[in-house]
Order: C-alpha cells, then sequence, then structure tokens
C-alpha cells in the first residue's frame, strides 16, 4: 500500500491513537453491511475497524442483530397459530401464559452471546458478560483474550464475537497474503493472519502465520508478532 493509499484511508476514516475518528459510524457501517461503499472504501474501512474497537464491536453487533431478526422474521408466521392454538386449549393462568409466549421477544445484549466452547476454552463468558466477575480476576492480553485468574491456571477466555470476526478476516487476508508481492504487505497480512487465529484459540496456525512475519525484509509488525509468540511460549493457556 503506497503513502498516499495511506493517507487516503487515514483522510476517509481517521483514528489516533486509538481514538476513532468516524462521526458518522452507523451510516458508514450501514453502507459496508449494504455493499454502498465503493472498493476503496471498502478497503479503507477494514484496515480501519481491524484496529478500532468502537467500530469493530459496533459492526459485530449489527451483524448479529441482522441475523436474528432474519431467524426471528423466518418464524414469525408461526406465532399467530401458536397463540390461536394456545388460547383455544388453555384457560385462566395457563392462556395468559400460552398468549404471553406468543409475543415478540426483547433481545438484551447479554442474550446474544453464545455459549459454545472453542477447543481450548474452559469456561467462557461475552464481552457484554465480562464485568460479572471482579476486576481483580481478570486479565487483558495482547488479541483481545480474557484471561481469568484463579488459583490452579488461566482459563483461556476467547468472546463469540471476537471469533466471528476473526474467522472471516483469516479468509480475507489469506487471499490477499497470495495475491501480494509486496513484502511490506505480506509482513503485514502474515500478522493480521496470526493475531486471527489467536483470536479462534487456534495456537499451532498462531505460531505458524506470525513466525512468517520473520520470513520478509519488512520489521513493521515484527515487534507484535513477537509479543503474541512470547505469551505462546509461556504455555499460559494450557
Amino acid at each position: 500500500m503506497s503513502n498516499q493509499s495511506e493517507n487516503e484511508f487515514q483522510r476517509l476514516y481517521p483514528l489516533n491513537d486509538g481514538i476513532c475518528g468516524v462521526s458518522d459510524r452507523g451510516k458508514v457501517i450501514d453502507a459496508y453491511l449494504t455493499n454502498r461503499l465503493s472498493e476503496a472504501e471498502t478497503d479503507a474501512f477494514e484496515s480501519h475497524y481491524f484496529y478500532c474497537s468502537e467500530c469493530s464491536t459496533e459492526l459485530r453487533l449489527r451483524r448479529t442483530m441482522d441475523d436474528i431478526r432474519e431467524e426471528k422474521s423466518h418464524k414469525s408466521w408461526k406465532l399467530p397459530l401458536a397463540a390461536m392454538i394456545a388460547l383455544v386449549c388453555l384457560s385462566g393462568l395457563g392462556g395468559r401464559l400460552a398468549y404471553k409466549s406468543a409475543l415478540p421477544e426483547y433481545y438484551e445484549l447479554k442474550r446474544l452471546a453464545k455459549t459454545e466452547l472453542a477447543l481450548f476454552e474452559s469456561n467462557f463468558r461475552s464481552d457484554q458478560n465480562s464485568l460479572a466477575r471482579p476486576a481483580s480476576e481478570i486479565e487483558f492480553a495482547e488479541g483481545g483474550q480474557f484471561l481469568l485468574k484463579t488459583e490452579k491456571r488461566k482459563y483461556f477466555i476467547v468472546p463469540y464475537f471476537d471469533r466471528v470476526m476473526a474467522d472471516s478476516a483469516i479468509s480475507h487476508f489469506q487471499q490477499a497474503y497470495h495475491l501480494t508481492q509486496d513484502e511490506i504487505k505480506k509482513n503485514k497480512y502474515a500478522y493480521f493472519i496470526g493475531r486471527s487465529y489467536f483470536m479462534m484459540s487456534d495456537l499451532a496456525h498462531t505460531n505458524e502465520w506470525l513466525q512468517k512475519t520473520f520470513e520478509t525484509n519488512a520489521v513493521v509488525f515484527r515487534q507484535e508478532a513477537k509479543k503474541i509468540l512470547d505469551t505462546l511460549d509461556t504455555k499460559e493457556y494450557f
């Protein structure tokens, strides 16, 4: 990526010292999800939200809410029929409860978190429920991981939303990695892929791709890659 392109991306979606400068974030995300951004704008926004916690969090929530609405719309035709049958068959309190069950459900953020466990997860907590435990029990590690302190070991806890985003990022950056001959870009993409695998608890592929950042002459992401590799060497996650 040329300096001119980087300057253009920074102009479109500014991020200074971790502070997001996108004033119309909702409109930008809506345009991104509905494919109304140009190719250059799409590349710029994808580069931006990989580093911007505010935009990536809102994008993940929007995608999840859209999935829930789509799922609910497929089931909506069953609700009136279920309500009629329940009201006819039941009376009194039973009938009222059946009617209530047929009403639309309102999803709170904490209900969006899936509780499926990844391979290395002995415990799970979503971003939304992260404050359920005292702050003294939680550490924040490189790669968006939460580490829960216990007397015997540290559990590897990966937020569900981060796993989803990491999974989609891997295919995107792997394709870009193999298409480019630019060593700086290869260095950058290898780091992104390795970090994404780290978010998914896939430590073997994490090590494989982060090692690739040292196979090019570019040094941009070597320090960041080394931080994660050093963490893996401590075997804190096993």
